[in-house]
């Protein structure tokens, strides 16, 4: 049951990255409409290119792991 422990851990740190990605990934986003000057449209575009793959590697961890630990729950409740 120790790797449950760690799996949390993991989980914590994926949630914390994927929240702070998903912003930067709203802000490229607005940048690149230009509604949101902070970051030039060209360099924001190419930003807000590279991290859908960054979004959707700490997505499918986040959530694999919830998914798991969701099952686990249904399990010990029958």
């Amino acid at each position: 049951m120790a790797y449950l422990k760690y799996l949390t851990k993991i989980d914590r740190y994926a949630a914390w990255i994927l929240f702070f990605l998903m912003l930067l990934f709203f802000i490229t986003g607005w940048s690149m409409t230009g509604r949101f000057q902070i970051i030039r449209p060209g360099l924001a575009q190419n930003i807000h290119t590279s991290l859908c793959i960054l979004v959707f590697i700490f997505f499918l961890i986040h959530s694999g792991i919830q998914i798991y630990f969701a099952f686990k729950r249904w399990k010990r409740k029958k």
